[in-house]
């Protein structure tokens, strides 16, 4: 019926929308995440003290952030909605010091989170919902 089809063998064009929405929550989604949040960005109590070995690395929670939305796809993709709340749980759990000390950290990261389960399951709807309905 598509003229791709007409072109190309199914085994080529089925997997392209599952490409493409593992490619957008990656980089695209920690850019959008920057511009809409930036300004209620704050550095963890553990930044602010003069000790090294608790900071964190640069870039660390960008990849948290792309390593959460590729777990949630697949759980999503799946069907598997539950385990989805179980990798925000968990999540949770790694930075539950930081989140009850710091309520302006807890804030942003509640953001983060919200934000990343937000975009996933949206952008699934729009592609698999939408475009291929």
């Amino acid at each position: 019926s598509s003229i791709l089809v007409y072109y190309f063998p199914e085994y080529i064009i089925k997997p392209i929308p599952y490409l493409l929405y593992f490619l957008c929550i990656a980089k695209p989604a920690n850019i959008t995440f920057k511009i809409l949040f930036s300004a209620y960005q704050v550095k963890p109590e553990s930044e602010q003290e003069d000790d090294n070995s608790t900071k964190t690395k640069n870039g660390a929670g960008a990849l948290v952030g792309i390593l959460e939305r590729f777990l949630c796809a697949v759980f999503i993709v799946l069907g598997q909605y539950s385990a989805v709340g179980l990798t925000m749980t968990a999540k949770s759990i790694a930075r539950y010091d930081q989140i009850t000390k710091n309520p302006a950290f807890a804030e942003y990261y509640l953001i983060g989170t919200l934000y990343s389960i937000l975009y996933t399951v949206v952008l699934y709807g729009i592609i698999f919902k939408y475009i291929l309905y």
